[in-house]
């Protein structure tokens, strides 16, 4: 899968392997953490020299010219973080209280999974093609438990020893 992560100089691009085969959330975690190699893309640099139209144009001929039947797929899915505003945003006066991302799903790849930090909260969006992807729930909620489990396992690491 793509991975796109933040850097303080902006968006960066690399490949990482999901470990969507371990059960345990700390093990997935560490071995993100591992295996994620810092990103050399500079996604800000490369998309300045590229023209809308250009890309447009390319994925047009891209579908046309079926080219996803006949290579295989640049990924399966996509993960992208986003850092929003670290401050409070209002809309009208009233606080908003969650950023969900509808990412474009591009050809072969059925499944993108964004999450937004603004403040000090972290929100998480899963788009997919039902073609591929018919059990989008499941992510959904396979997302819930494993932040549900990490917060126990860190509030049950916080509890002072007593004895």
């Amino acid at each position: 899968m793509v991975m796109q992560t933040p850097v303080p100089e902006g968006d960066s691009l690399g490949r990482i392997r999901l470990p969507v085969h371990l059960e345990d959330p700390v093990q997935v975690v560490t071995d993100l953490q591992r295996q994620t190699p810092m990103p050399t893309t500079d996604v800000a640099t490369i998309a300045q020299f590229v023209a809308p139209s250009v890309v447009h144009a390319g994925m047009q001929l891209y579908s046309r010219l079926e080219l996803s039947r006949r290579l295989p797929p640049v990924a399966h899915g996509i993960v992208a973080s986003i850092r929003g505003p670290q401050v409070a945003v209002y809309c009208a006066g009233a606080g908003v209280i969650g950023m969900h991302a509808v990412p474009p799903l591009t050809e072969s790849a059925g499944l993108n999974i964004t999450s937004i930090s603004h403040a000090d909260l972290l929100d998480i969006s899963v788009c997919v093609c039902p073609d591929h992807v018919p059990a989008v729930e499941e992510i959904a909620d396979g997302i819930v438990d494993a932040v549900g489990e990490l917060r126990a396992r860190r509030k049950k690491r916080n509890r002072p020893n007593k004895g």
